[in-house]
């Protein structure tokens, strides 16, 4: 079998998101790529701030606070407007690579939320103003967890 022809079943394959694979032209991502890919970039920014301490529960509890913020707030919301100034993807970067890892399993569904349905967060030795007039709902790692809105 030549190599074109097995490339001829795969354009003709539907991916998991129901996105025909075509050899022709260009697909858009469909929308539940792009969360993913918008949220594991926001996970990867907030975890550089903390050269890589953050346990996988904390970086689990981020993510989901992140995910509860933009389905909540908007997809320019996750992680306080992270996920809008984020760049590209980065494959290359192992950092980038852990942070993925987090974001599908938050996105999958495979764990429970541990910030009990937070949308805001920030690191235990910051008391930001907003903070003060909301009632925490779960320390984990370094950070706090809230639910504002």
């Amino acid at each position: 079998m030549n190599a074109m022809a097995g490339f001829g079943r795969l354009a003709r394959a539907q991916s998991s998101f129901g996105v025909p694979f075509t050899s022709d032209r260009f697909q858009p991502l469909p929308p539940q790529a792009v969360e993913l890919a918008r949220l594991a970039v926001a996970v990867c920014e907030v975890l550089a701030d903390e050269d890589g301490a953050s346990s996988e529960e904390a970086q689990v509890a981020l993510a989901c606070a992140m995910l509860n913020r933009m389905r909540r707030f908007g997809p320019d919301e996750g992680g306080g407007g992270a996920a809008a100034r984020a760049g590209v993807a980065d494959f290359g970067n192992p950092a980038f690579c852990r942070a993925f890892a987090v974001a599908c399993l938050v996105m999958s569904g495979d764990c429970e939320d541990p910030t009990g349905g937070a949308t805001h967060f920030h690191h235990h030795r910051k008391n930001p103003k907003w903070a003060r007039r909301a009632e925490p709902r779960a320390l984990i790692g370094a950070h706090v967890f809230y639910v504002l809105g």
